[in-house]
């Protein structure tokens, strides 16, 4: 089995060497890495050329957006497992082969795994851990977002879900919309407890600079209203749904204390498009 990479960039001078640091420790026949750049103005394209034996298949031009990009990239894919990752990412060492031997031996649909957050200094901050949970229940009862870096899936999953929609999150929350569709076909899953990628924490990070928007808040709103009408899951669904997947978590993390009501009430109001009473 191989992975197929994808990795879209736009001007990522500053941490795309980072990025292929990180292929220098993973078995070279375990994956394929596929660079498409969007038509970069800085150095990237040479940092890009100083590393082609890294990758398989790379391109430069402009490309009207990341999802687009992505899209592309897939389509050039010819590995059974695919995945993508951003240029400010990296893997830990040795991890792709990793990945393989547990989709060869469990037969399985998707996995996923936890992120070690590093600084601007490659200095670990902390690491980012997800319980064990279904994709779904991590997306819909959590309303937390799946480590696009830190999951994997096989190609037929890949082609049940469809292309990455440009028309509505070619910029922003692609991978909550792809998520959210994919979730839905997962049926054999595996996640693993302890890191697969690094996240770097910066300032120029592009989810981080929309997350004080009011455009992007309500797309995030949107994505959850439209998971519960697209699933047909009701209140009484969610709210179970929602306080088990609570509680399997505070038992991953050995915390004893009970949910956030305050947070629990705000999320099913974004969920159902509850109004504030004043």
């Amino acid at each position: 089995m191989k992975i197929s990479i994808i990795c879209p960039v736009l001007n990522g001078e500053k941490y795309i060497q980072q990025m292929f640091d990180g292929f220098q420790n993973q078995d070279r026949f375990a994956y394929e890495l596929i660079i498409m750049d969007g038509g970069s103005t800085d150095n990237t394209v040479n940092i890009i050329k100083q590393n082609l034996h890294l990758v398989d298949i790379w391109q430069s031009q402009k490309d009207g957006g990341q999802a687009i990009a992505l899209n592309n990239g897939f389509q050039l894919a010819t590995g059974d497992i695919y995945t993508w990752l951003n240029a400010d990412e990296s893997y830990v060492p040795n991890i792709l082969s990793d990945i393989i031997s547990i989709f060869e031996e469990q037969d399985l649909d998707f996995v996923y795994g936890d992120r070690l957050v590093i600084d601007e200094n490659t200095k670990t901050e902390y690491i980012r851990k997800w319980p064990p949970l279904h994709p779904f229940a991590q997306i819909v009862y959590r309303g937390i977002p799946m480590p696009s870096e830190a999951s994997f899936w096989c190609k037929e999953l890949h082609f049940k879900t469809g292309q990455l929609n440009i028309i509505d999150y070619n910029h922003l929350c692609m991978d909550d919309d792809w998520f959210l569709r994919m979730a839905g076909f997962i049926k054999k899953w595996k996640k693993i407890n302890h890191p697969i990628a690094k996240f770097v924490e910066h300032n120029d990070r592009k989810t981080l600079v929309a997350e004080t928007s009011e455009d992007f808040t309500k797309m995030v709103s949107q994505l959850r209203r439209r998971g519960i009408e697209e699933y047909n899951i009701s209140k009484l669904q969610w709210f179970l749904g929602a306080f088990i997947a609570a509680c399997k978590s505070r038992y991953y993390e050995r915390r004893l204390d009970l949910p956030n009501l305050d947070v629990f009430w705000r999320f099913y109001q974004t969920c159902f498009n509850v109004k504030h009473k004043a």
